[in-house]
């Protein structure tokens, strides 16, 4: 039996925007980018696993995932179990998956300005993690990119920095400016503050382009 490394266990707290893409050249100017390959299958009680293939710089891992979403809290937080896995693990949960996410992910590293008391502060090295989507598909030849992007912004390292630098300051006014990004984001929304007009978009988005509903006919052909 092949050894199983160890669970990384976390707490990811993230504000996620979702905004139509302005500029699709743009976005080479990302510090980073990664392909991802996503099966996901449905626990009973509504939390998804998920095993992802990501592609950097010619290198593949494969990651299982499981995400267990806090469901009072206003913004996205969740518990994020982490396991390194290979592809035989990959190509077993395939099976038994029912739905496909492909993306390319683009990572912006940028400074994030806080007001605390009155006095602006800038803080360093937060990343902009910004999911194109693949149009409803399957495969990456042939498939079109969709015109709306996810940004996830984590709030974790934010509350970092300022626990380390401002340990006694008092209440924080975070300004997120999305519209200097280089590929020039419109539209947006942001998830936990929206109407239910907005909040119908973004199902939209998730149910008509994002998601791909797995099918008997569909087999790991993916490069």
């Amino acid at each position: 039996m092949t050894d199983i490394s160890k669970t990384d266990v976390s707490t990811e707290t993230e504000i996620v925007i979702y905004s139509e893409i302005g500029d699709m050249t743009g976005l080479d100017l990302a510090d980073s980018k990664e392909t991802h390959f996503q099966i996901e299958s449905n626990f009973v009680n509504g939390d998804r696993s998920r095993v992802r293939k990501t592609i950097k710089n010619d290198q593949v891992n494969y990651i299982f995932t499981i995400k267990i979403k806090d469901k009072n809290s206003q913004i996205s937080k969740c518990e994020e179990l982490n396991l390194d896995v290979d592809e035989t693990f990959f190509n077993t949960f395939f099976k038994t998956s029912d739905r496909i996410i492909q993306k390319y992910r683009y990572t912006f590293n940028k400074e994030i300005k806080l007001t605390i008391n009155g006095k602006e502060i800038i803080i360093p090295n937060i990343d902009y993690q910004v999911d194109v989507f693949f149009k409803k598909g399957y495969g990456v030849k042939g498939c079109t990119i969709c015109d709306w992007c996810k940004i996830d912004i984590e709030i974790d390292k934010i509350n970092e920095y300022l626990e380390s630098n401002y340990p006694n300051e008092g209440n924080v006014k975070l300004a997120i400016n999305i519209s200097e990004l280089p590929f020039k984001p419109k539209k947006s929304i942001v998830s936990s503050d929206c109407t239910d007009t907005k909040k119908q978009k973004i199902k939209e988005l998730w149910d008509n382009e994002f998601i791909t509903i797995k099918d008997e006919t569909m087999k790991l052909d993916i490069e």
